[in-house]
């Protein structure tokens, strides 16, 4: 009888081995998992609010007569930094309703718009274009010449 006792006392010692290693396992896998949901949202939030600085300053028709070579990054929400480029010109034309031949005729111009969002607390970056249609434009207002050139 002694002997099944044993037998009896290894056997639990090597089941309760075996279920400490998949517990274990599973928190690990769990904490794994965790860790990747925080990382995905981390990146919708910083890519909503890059989208949503983007959407704000392309609402802002006059912001594209003011021609700055280096606007400052601005930081819309703690620990986040956002990043906007110069808008570039990429093409205009004299809206469709007007007479090529009048020199104040409003142009339609197409606008390239970039902007870098970072989250300074886990270090994730995202670059966003976008296009942007301006009707109306006073002509002139695209700045061809220089599209693409630095500052």
């Amino acid at each position: 009888m002694s002997r099944q006792s044993g037998v009896v006392l290894v056997v639990s010692l090597l089941m309760l081995a075996l279920l400490s290693v998949l517990t274990i396992t599973a928190l690990h896998t769990d904490t794994a998992q965790l860790r990747v949901i925080a990382n995905q949202q981390d990146d919708l939030s910083l890519e909503a609010l890059t989208q949503a600085e983007l959407n704000r300053f392309a609402g802002q028709a006059d912001r594209f007569q003011e021609r700055t070579c280096d606007p400052a990054p601005f930081t819309p929400a703690p620990d986040y930094t956002v990043d906007l480029d110069e808008p570039r010109c990429l093409q205009a034309h004299t809206e469709p309703a007007s007479s090529d031949l009048s020199a104040t005729a409003p142009e339609q111009a197409l606008w390239e718009l970039r902007i870098k969002g970072r989250d300074n607390r886990s270090g994730n970056e995202i670059t966003l274009h976008q296009g942007l249609l301006l009707s109306g434009q006073p002509r002139g207002q695209c700045p061809l010449a220089t599209t693409g050139l630095p500052c």
